[in-house]
């Protein structure tokens, strides 16, 4: 049957408000305007994709040319229900079921988006694997004095229940709760009811594992995606490349049986915790370093259920760039009117793109319509590998930055 999908990053922030006509933040109205074709990289004959404003003909060509995509283009303000199709949000939420009138969310939904459920998958996965700490499984806490007795003499993160990309966290050092890190947690937790308290990890790298539900009990594995955050946590990209170099980057700091035994756990656990979930979501992964320098894995940081950047990347990967190339796929915001439209046009110029056999060889392309009013800009930068060596991009202010 026939999709239709619909880019709306909003849904982690509509399932915390709870309400089906809840308005996000600006910003959020702003980046679903800006990127809303994406999902039409995932799309296959006679699929659709709602949008916001249409984009221009050269834009709709070079996907036909670059892609081989042709989805229709349903514009928001037209859109008249879901007819044959089936509805394929981004994430879903009561906003997103009340807009497309598709009948889905019920309200006991809310709690499988919590991080409660990774907290619940970390937990079991120590339970079955020797070689991760029981020390990482985060602790819940109700109340401010909860929190102050959690974080006595150490260095933590709290997080909120609902949010996403690195947002809802916040760092207590050896200090202890400040005045400004308790009115914050006082917020989450009026908002919210309760927070998630977790010892802070010296971060080497960060990857998820990709999975797709059924909704009757099957879990399938999808792939795996590395993806780069900045100081905070907070999402800046994705690495676009073959799964083996993925798994030759991360087997530099952890045994591949430890990979393979993650893998086989989580498609056991996620079943009985997911029965009712249906479509794509990503578990992140952390690779940490302890005390001692030795190198851990932290299996199960969240758990995502929606698309996810991470899910394009694998599908990028693996449908429209050549496997002997690889690069970086990441957002971009550029806040002045009409920086977007020439940072556009200046990768353009300096890093033409080259395809051969309907796969991306090297250059750079944007992901979405850009003119002048554009803000958020998905960039995809490609290259050729280095040779028979393994390259593995570094994310850097140009999309480019050096291998290693």
């Amino acid at each position: 049957m026939a999709r239709l999908f619909c880019f709306n990053p909003d849904s982690e922030m509509a399932i915390a408000n709870g309400g089906r006509f809840y308005t996000p933040p600006a910003n959020i109205i702003r980046m679903a305007k800006d990127l809303g074709y994406l999902p039409a990289y995932f799309s296959d004959k006679g699929d659709a994709v709602l949008v916001q404003q249409k984009p221009d003909e050269e834009f709709i060509r070079e996907r036909e040319t670059i892609f081989g995509l042709n989805p229709e283009l349903v514009l928001q303000k037209m859109y008249a229900g879901l007819g044959d199709r089936t509805a394929e949000p981004w994430g879903w939420s009561p906003r997103t079921d009340q807009f497309l009138q598709a009948g889905y969310w019920k309200e006991e939904y809310k709690g499988l988006y919590s991080r409660l459920t990774a907290c619940q998958c970390l937990r079991e996965l120590c339970n079955r694997l020797p070689f991760i700490r029981k020390d990482i499984v985060p602790e819940v806490c109700r109340s401010l004095d909860e929190i102050a007795v959690c974080v006595q003499g150490g260095e933590y993160v709290v997080k909120a229940p609902w949010s996403s990309s690195g947002k809802g966290q916040l760092g207590i050092g050896r200090e202890g709760i400040t005045v400004k890190a308790g009115e914050w947690l006082k917020g989450i937790l009026h908002r919210q009811n309760y927070v998630m308290v977790e010892k802070r990890l010296e971060r080497v790298c960060d990857f998820a594992m990709e999975f797709y539900a059924d909704g009757e009990g099957t879990i399938n594995y999808a792939g795996l995606s590395f993806f780069y955050t900045g100081n905070g946590g907070e999402y800046q990209g994705n690495y676009i490349g073959t799964q083996s170099r993925i798994e030759a980057k991360l087997t530099a700091y952890i045994g591949w049986e430890q990979l393979c035994s993650i893998k086989k756990e989580l498609s056991e656990i996620l079943p009985s915790v997911l029965s009712r979930y249906k479509g794509f979501l990503g578990v992140d992964m952390m690779i940490y370093k302890d005390e001692q320098g030795e190198y851990l894995v932290q299996p199960c940081v969240e758990i995502n259920l929606r698309y996810t950047m991470g899910v394009l990347a694998l599908f990028i990967s693996e449908r429209y760039v050549a496997e002997n190339s690889e690069g970086i796929f990441k957002i971009s915001f550029y806040p002045g009117e009409g920086e977007a439209f020439q940072k556009n046009l200046g990768y353009r110029h300096i890093s033409p793109l080259k395809y051969e056999e309907n796969k991306i060889v090297a250059g750079y392309i944007n992901l979405n319509p850009v003119d002048n009013s554009t803000k958020f800009l998905a960039e995809l930068f490609i290259r050729k590998r280095n040779g028979s060596e393994l390259g593995f991009v570094q994310i850097h202010v140009d999309g480019f930055g050096s291998y290693s």
